[in-house]
């Protein structure tokens, strides 16, 4: 059993040591590329216009404490002659809206500067094609003006212009893929992994309980967090959400909170502690971390301050750091295959969430893509690895079972026919003897009828 869940952990850790070495990768300039890092930026706050020099990246809440605004940035950059090919400009991430602009003249439009608390396309990296005309020898300047809303992360990443081509295919196709498509990838990942842990828990029924503990919980909440999960991965999509910044706002981080929780109650179950009278208490903590969530994002973005959702993430960070810390030690205890996958898969999710609370919510660094949704695959690798070994033992179980009922059958068939053997020869027996019965009576009436005549006659 340790050396299958050994090598099972040693998956886990080999896929996100790929993973984390994968990402830097993308991120690598292209060669005949300009990164431009440096130039000036006029920020307006609270009606209050500044200018500054600026170095690259700029992250609009840790710069402005999450108020509200709007953001020139200029970036020039020069060039020996004019370019012969197409060139493009590769932006990771700027937002929440945005203008990108070069040598005066507009080239791609993102959401409207004058609306806020609407689109968001700091969720996706942009590519913008140059017309070749607007390129000039000497000095260019690239100017690209944001809308940033509050607890939002906006702001501006560093910008790379050069020909379309290394542009295009070495920068953004890989950012795109690892941030877009693998956002989508990850959702239907969730999905299916949900939609089979509902079907279990809807179609696994004990049938000699009662209510809801016909039903095995531990399929329940692997739906609910995969569910849950599968929403949250999928904001990262949705540049126009169907709702304003703040309801969304509050939503997306409730499907957070409600992935974190149902996770735990996942591996509340899987350790056996709901069996522990002791142990329930913590059903408690865990169902406050939603609603705890819902308020901390609300005051967070109903006041414009950042900081009530940080303190709040960092408590739940150390919960959740107690929660996993307990069930390893209890699957260290107690291991098996399945329990180690979870304790493993928690583990890495927990290092990748601290990590994500230190680099996003801490930290001035922009354009940083969260690593904890790289991480839900392992919980649902986790899942489906004990699903899978749940049924290898529940038709090992069955197959013994048919085996025994035949052979119980078969014992049975057995003791019917000598039964029947029996009875039948009981029914030969019965048949002689009412058969001489019958003889007997006929010769018992024939001699009495030829008594009685041989008296009459002897008597006449």
């Amino acid at each position: 059993m340790f050396g299958r869940a050994g090598r099972a952990l040693a998956a886990l850790w080999l896929a996100a040591t790929l993973l984390l070495a994968a990402q830097p990768a993308a991120a690598a300039a292209a060669e005949g590329t300009i990164e431009l890092r440096r130039g000036t930026v006029w920020t307006t706050v609270d009606g209050a216009t500044h200018k500054a020099p600026v170095e690259l990246s700029y992250h609009w809440d840790r710069q402005h404490g999450g108020r509200p605004g709007y953001a020139t940035f200029e970036l020039p950059f020069t060039l020996d002659a004019e370019p012969e090919v197409p060139w493009g400009i590769f932006v990771p991430r700027a937002g929440s809206v945005l203008e990108v602009w070069l040598n005066d003249a507009l080239l791609q439009v993102y959401g409207d500067l004058a609306s806020g608390n609407g689109p968001d396309y700091a969720k996706a990296p942009l590519y913008v094609p140059v017309p070749g005309h607007l390129l000039k020898p000497g000095e260019n300047r690239l100017q690209v003006r944001i809308r940033a809303d509050s607890a939002r992360r906006g702001g501006l990443s560093r910008v790379t212009i050069g020909p379309a081509t290394p542009v295009r295919t070495d920068l953004f196709e890989s950012a795109y893929a690892w941030r877009f498509t693998g956002s989508v990838l990850l959702t239907a990942f969730s999905l299916i992994v949900g939609s089979i842990a509902l079907a279990l828990w809807l179609t696994q029924v004990d049938a000699a309980a009662t209510g809801w503990r016909r039903r095995d919980s531990l399929y329940f909440w692997a739906a609910l967090a995969e569910f849950c999960w599968a929403i949250r991965v999928a904001d990262g999509v949705i540049a126009e959400p169907p709702l304003p910044w703040g309801a969304w706002g509050v939503l997306m981080a409730t499907c957070y909170a409600g992935w974190a929780t149902s996770a735990m109650m996942f591996c509340y179950h899987l350790a056996g502690w709901h069996r522990r009278p002791r142990m329930r208490w913590l059903r408690w903590p865990m169902a406050g971390v939603v609603p705890g969530t819902v308020v901390a994002t609300a005051l967070a973005l109903h006041r414009e301050e950042p900081y009530w959702l940080t303190g709040w993430l960092a408590l739940e960070i150390g919960f959740v750091a107690l929660f996993v810390g307990a069930f390893a030690v209890a699957t260290i205890r107690r291991p098996n295959v399945g329990r180690l996958l979870v304790a493993a898969a928690a583990l890495v999710t927990l290092g990748f969430g601290t990590r994500d609370w230190l680099v996003i919510r801490l930290s001035d660094a922009y354009g940083e893509t969260t690593w904890v949704r790289y991480s839900s695959v392992f919980f649902g690798i986790a899942l489906l690895l004990i699903v899978l070994r749940r049924f290898h033992a529940a038709s090992v179980q069955a197959r013994g079972s048919v085996a025994a009922l035949a052979e119980r059958v078969a014992q049975r068939e057995r003791e019917l026919a000598s039964t029947f053997a029996a009875l039948e020869q009981v029914a030969r027996d019965q048949a002689r003897t009412h058969e001489r019965e019958r003889i007997l009576r006929d010769m018992h009436d024939g001699v009495g009828s030829h008594i009685s005549s041989a008296i009459r006659q002897l008597q006449s």
